[in-house]
């Protein structure tokens, strides 16, 4: 070690050390930055960065020895060899590409690139040695086999360390690290090999500065292998300060790509707020705050109550700022630790952070009343509303996925319950989602195993006293539970869009049906608003008269005013294809909607139909006995037939007899039922004091609920 430190300080101009120190450090430094770049590429780019650290490797190590060789002070006249010269440059780079290319593409472990590392210690090796054979001057050289070994072993040691410590190339302390081992490595290697070299001078003449020695080999002076070694140099410094600005840039430009996409990942396009992916990420934190901290937290499931009606009325380019402004009304209402995200088209969720009484029904109040505010948009004002379902952590789950299941049930209910407003979620619903589920899927069954039936509840005519036809009502007859509501399955069918396979059946069954009563009967049959939203709906009507040989004058389609609410213009040409096939229509459930005059102005239905809610109460309440009055005097007005529905008692008929109500139908004048009876019923008027011997509530879920 003393021998090395005295060759340095005593045998060497320490300026031109300290040189050839700082060209290898920035060397390594560049050559490691470079095998980073190339170690995040592919095939032909992976080459060329490859290529441009083994030639700044091979030019930096080499120029470092020739500046080293140049400080040397041997008191004598000294020229180099140029092939030897050249070779030692081509061995530096040749070997240096080679064992970067084993670093990058061999296995990845750090044994095998601490070994590429150490044969790269050889490789300097050799240059060193063979830059060492290029001197030239009048004496003799030795080298010690001694100090050779342990100038290579040097080099292998920190070389191999230098790759090694490099295999995570995208951690910044490492490449830093692998550069010094490396520039250590090399510098070691060369004055540890100088130190063992003994120089005899000749007895002969000294050596020429002439370009040609004796044997005719190309010598470089000291002067042209100085201004060699300068160019050399700043070709070194070139490339290392293009390769360090060009890894900058590129370091700047992939960050800003995966920035961005790292931003598109986890954000709505839309509204900028966190996605499903994001979500679930910040959740995942804040469910082990709260652990950590036992306190709980709240997830929010929010959703617009009428935001499709908004795209089919406004278009998308309406609805999508309409969820921009939802998205700023929900930030505008939460604090900045809670999490808003948007996980589909217009349902959102919200989350909020431990604390020891998360207040979560003030703020789904707060939600509910902001969501009911209107929007000025282009001049419209949309309304909306929105409903919100809760869940609370550790109460009701104790994972993400839990707690967001539970929180769209509330929701769920929340929309069940008249929508604008907030559920927070109770177990029960749970079992209610499943029995619901059971329920379609045993829905989907019945429809294809054939088992529901229909009914028929006879129409009076009060006038002539007898049966002018009858309303036609679904049964389903469940092979476990028996008897059915309508008012179980019927909404789900709507929900599930099973209403339309359903639906037809039953007209094409009650067409069918009819066809075998007397000519002068009619059949009613009541029509979801799902079925009208279908495009093809009239010709399906058209098809299945057609087809059953049933008259359209003899059918009647019942709708309620919600067919009218949500698609008004859709609507209206819907039912101006049905009047044209011949087939009447009614308005059912009048008086309990909005019951706006326009509709009867506008859609051609040929008779309105007294809700059985103003029946029920007649001769109880004064106020439903104006309103049927009313209704009736209404109808008679606009030229429509009028029907009041649900009719149980004898004093009922006589008052809807005295206001001139054109049709009446209930339990005062049968019960519905199958069609084989239809044909054997006498269609005379009931004696008056019948007496009706069935409950109310049945009444009600018999009469009430149908397709």
């Amino acid at each position: 070690m003393l021998t090395v430190v005295t060759c340095i300080t005593q045998q060497h101009d320490i300026s031109l050390v300290v040189a050839a120190g700082l060209i290898c450090c920035l060397a390594s430094f560049a050559t490691i930055n470079m095998l980073w770049r190339s170690s995040s590429h592919e095939a032909r780019v992976r080459t060329v960065w490859l290529s441009g650290a083994a030639l700044v490797f091979g030019t930096g190590a080499w120029t470092a020895h020739f500046v080293a060789m140049l400080a040397f002070r041997s008191g004598m006249l000294v020229g180099y060899d140029a092939f030897l010269t050249g070779a030692s440059l081509v061995v530096a780079c040749a070997g240096a590409w080679t064992m970067f290319w084993v670093f990058l593409n061999g296995r990845s472990n750090v044994r095998h690139r601490a070994v590429a590392g150490m044969l790269l210690g050889v490789i300097v090796g050799a240059m060193h040695f063979i830059g060492t054979e290029a001197m030239r001057f009048n004496g003799s050289i030795r080298i010690k086999h001694g100090f050779a070994g342990a100038a290579v072993a040097f080099a292998m040691v920190f070389c191999g360390l230098a790759l090694g410590v490099s295999d995570r190339l995208a951690s910044s302390s490492r490449r830093a690290a692998g550069a010094v081992l490396l520039a250590v490595g090399i510098v070691g290697l060369h004055f540890i090999g100088m130190a063992g070299l003994d120089i005899a001078p000749g007895s002969g003449d000294p050596l020429r500065e002439s370009p040609w020695e004796p044997s005719g080999h190309l010598m470089l002076g000291t002067p042209l292998l100085a201004t060699i070694v300068i160019a050399t140099t700043a070709t070194i410094f070139v490339l290392s300060l293009f390769g360090s600005f060009m890894d900058q840039y590129l370091a700047w430009r992939t960050g800003r790509e995966e920035g961005s996409l790292r931003h598109i990942a986890h954000h709505d396009s839309l509204t900028g707020l966190p996605n499903r992916l994001a979500l679930r990420h910040a959740l995942e934190g804040i469910l082990q705050e709260a652990q950590r901290q036992g306190a709980a937290c709240a997830v929010m499931c929010l959703d617009l109550d009428r935001f499709k009606l908004v795209n089919d009325l406004y278009g998308h380019q309406t609805g999508d700022e309409v969820l921009r402004r939802v998205a700023a009304r929900l930030q505008s209402l939460t604090r900045p630790t809670d999490v808003v995200a948007r996980i589909s088209g217009d349902e959102f969720i919200v989350v909020m952070p431990p604390t020891l009484d998360p207040d979560a029904a003030v703020m789904s109040a707060r939600f509910v009343a902001a969501l009911a505010e209107p929007m000025m948009i282009d001049g419209q004002q949309i309304c909306i509303g929105g409903s919100v379902g809760i869940a609370l952590y550790p109460r009701d789950g104790t994972d993400g996925g839990e707690l967001l299941r539970n929180a769209d049930m509330a929701l769920y209910q929340a929309k069940r319950d008249g929508r604008g407003t907030f559920r927070f979620f109770d177990p029960e619903m749970n079992e209610r989602l499943r029995s619901r589920q059971r329920l379609e899927q045993d829905l989907r069954r019945g429809i294809d195993a054939g088992e529901f039936q229909m009914y028929y509840q006879p129409l009076f005519a009060v006038e002539t006293r007898r049966i002018i036809g009858y309303e036609a009502l679904i049964r389903w007859d469940h092979p476990t539970r028996g008897i059915v509501s309508p008012s179980e399955f019927i909404p789900i069918a709507e929900e599930s869009g099973l209403i339309v396979p359903l639906g037809r059946w039953v007209l094409e069954t009650a067409c069918r049906e009819a066809s075998a009563w007397e000519d002068d009967l009619q059949v009613s049959v009541n029509v979801s608003p799902v079925q009208l939203q279908q495009t093809d709906f009239a010709e399906m009507v058209a098809d299945t008269l057609v087809r059953t040989g049933f008259p359209a004058h003899r059918l009647e389609l019942e709708m309620t005013e919600g067919v009218l609410i949500a698609h008004p213009e859709q609507a209206l040409a819907m039912l101006r294809k049905l009047r044209d096939c011949g087939v009447r229509l009614a308005l059912d459930d009048f008086g309990t909607g909005y019951s706006s005059l326009s509709y009867l102005r506008r859609f051609p239905f040929s008779k309105i139909k007294i809700d059985r809610s103003f029946i029920q109460s007649l001769g109880e309440c004064n106020e439903s006995s104006v309103l049927a009055r009313a209704i009736v005097a209404l109808g008679h007005s606009l030229g429509m037939g009028v029907t009041a529905e649900g009719v149980e008692t004898y004093e009922q008929y006589n008052f809807l007899e005295r206001e001139a109500c054109n049709q009446v139908q209930g339990y005062l004048f049968g019960k519905p039922m199958p069609a084989h009876y239809i044909r054997t019923k006498d269609r005379g008027f009931v004696p008056p004091r019948v007496r009706i011997d069935v409950e109310p509530a049945a009444q009600g879920r018999e009469l009430h609920h149908s397709v």
